[in-house]
C-alpha cells in the first residue's frame, strides 16, 4: 500500500504539489488537502464538470467497500474524499504517515459559501422530508445569495425513481448534494447521474441531520481531539456501536497481514 502524490487543478491543469493529491489504501485513491482546496475542486467540478460523483470515504465505508456487491469496481467510478480519524489511523498504521483527512459536515459550510458567491444552483437529496426541508431554509439564511434549487426526501425506492430524478433535473442543479447513507447514495448517483443533470453530485450521509439540528454535534473540544465518534456512540449506541468495533477489527487483521508480509520480504 503506497502514497503517491497526484497534484490536481480544479480545471484539470497542472497544480503545484503542495497542493490536492491522493493516497492509496486498501486499492483505492483517496483525495486529500486542506478543506479550502477540496472545497475549491468540488466547486470548480460543479461550474464545469461532467455528471462526476464524490463520495466520502471513512474507515466504515472502506469496510463496507468489500460488503457491497461489486463495491470495489464502482468505487473506481467515484472521486473518493479521505474522511475521518479513523482512515487517518489506517494510513498512519500501514506506514504512510500523518495524512490529512475532511469531515463533510466542516466541508459543508465552505462549499455552500463558495456556491452562493458562483451562483451556484443546489439541490438537497435524502434524509426525512422535514429534516432535508429544514436543512435547506438555514442553508438559505447562513449563505446569503445561494440558490436551493429543491429539495426532496430520500425515502423513496431506488428501481422506482424517475419521479425523482425528472424532478431533480427539472430543477437544472449544478451541485447535487444526495444523504442516503452508503452505499446507497452512491448506488443510485452511479445508476441515475447522466439522468439528473448536475454537473457534481456529492454524496455526504447523514449531513442533513447535522445541517438541520436534527442531531447534535459533539462540542469542539471533542471535535479538536478527534473524538466525535465517541460522541456519536454515546448518543446513539444502538446504532454506532457495529461501526465502532467491526471495522477497527478488521483494519487491526490488515494492518497486521501487512507488517507479517513485509517481515518475509527478502532484505
Amino acid at each position: 500500500m503506497s502514497s503517491r502524490a497526484l497534484p490536481i487543478s480544479p480545471g484539470g491543469e497542472r497544480a503545484p504539489a503542495e497542493s490536492l493529491h491522493r493516497v492509496e489504501l486498501f486499492g483505492s485513491q483517496l483525495l486529500c488537502g486542506s478543506y479550502e482546496q477540496v472545497a475549491d475542486w468540488l466547486i470548480a467540478q460543479a461550474r464545469g464538470g461532467t455528471a462526476a460523483v464524490a463520495a466520502h470515504v471513512n474507515l466504515n465505508n472502506c469496510y463496507e467497500l468489500r460488503r457491497w456487491p461489486g463495491g470495489i469496481e464502482k468505487s473506481a467510478q467515484l472521486e473518493l474524499i479521505f474522511d475521518g480519524i479513523g482512515l487517518k489511523l489506517a494510513a498512519w498504521a500501514l506506514g504512510q504517515g500523518w495524512v490529512r483527512d475532511l469531515n463533510g459536515t466542516d466541508l459543508f459550510p465552505i462549499v455552500m459559501q463558495r456556491a452562493a458567491a458562483h451562483g451556484l444552483r443546489v439541490f438537497f437529496l435524502g434524509g426525512r422530508a422535514e429534516i432535508v426541508e429544514r436543512a435547506a431554509e438555514r442553508a438559505r439564511r447562513d449563505f446569503p445569495g445561494l440558490v436551493v434549487a429543491g429539495v426532496h426526501h430520500g425515502y423513496f425506492v431506488l428501481d422506482a425513481c424517475d419521479s425523482v430524478v425528472h424532478r431533480v433535473r427539472r430543477a437544472r442543479p449544478d451541485l447535487l448534494v444526495v444523504g442516503m447513507g452508503f452505499p446507497r447514495q452512491e448506488e443510485f448517483a452511479l445508476a441515475q447521474r447522466r439522468r439528473l443533470g448536475a454537473r457534481l453530485i456529492w454524496t455526504a450521509g447523514g449531513l442533513f441531520d447535522f445541517v438541520s439540528g436534527a442531531k447534535p454535534r459533539a462540542p469542539r473540544w471533542l471535535r479538536r481531539l478527534r473524538l466525535e465518534w465517541l460522541y456519536r456512540l454515546w448518543l446513539e449506541p444502538a446504532r454506532m456501536w457495529r461501526r465502532n468495533t467491526v471495522p477497527p477489527l478488521w483494519l487491526a487483521w490488515n494492518v497486521l497481514r501487512w507488517r507479517l508480509r513485509a517481515l518475509r520480504r527478502p532484505a
